[in-house]
């Protein structure tokens, strides 16, 4: 193969691998942003994964959901915005991990606080619900 066709075969891969990358952010936020369906109320949400997980991840995984609850707490995780929901029981938590838009100064929640998230459902990790890539409704 000459230089010039192994040039432009390069080329063109790194074009279209640029194309996707993007398009698939693009799509992923509209997709969040985009959704408006009425919010679950945190506590029943995950009442739904105590009482069968099989079943509530089956339905839930990787679905865009909008859930409201009462702010537990809010930290840092891996340069991420975590806000933990309120779930009925102080040792569960439904972790609300923001979209990377959002600084830390955009962010004031306290304790306490009543709060609505769009969002992604990524499964449950022993006593926590991930919803990840969330948006402030």
């Amino acid at each position: 193969m000459s230089n010039k066709k192994l040039f432009i075969n390069i080329s063109t891969t790194i074009v279209l691998a640029t194309a996707a990358y993007c398009a698939f952010h693009y799509f992923r936020q509209a997709n969040t942003t985009s959704y408006s369906a009425s919010p679950m109320d945190a506590s029943a949400f995950y009442a739904e994964f105590v009482s069968n997980k099989e079943v509530a991840i089956a339905k839930y995984n990787q679905q865009l959901i909008k859930i409201k609850g009462v702010v537990a707490d809010r930290n840092k995780s891996e340069g991420a915005i975590v806000i933990n929901l309120e779930t009925g029981n102080t040792s569960e938590n439904i972790e609300c991990e923001l979209d990377a838009s959002f600084s830390p100064e955009k962010v004031n929640f306290e304790a306490g606080d009543e709060v609505t998230f769009k969002g992604i459902c990524a499964g449950a990790v022993e006593n926590e619900v991930r919803i990840i890539n969330c948006v402030i409704e």
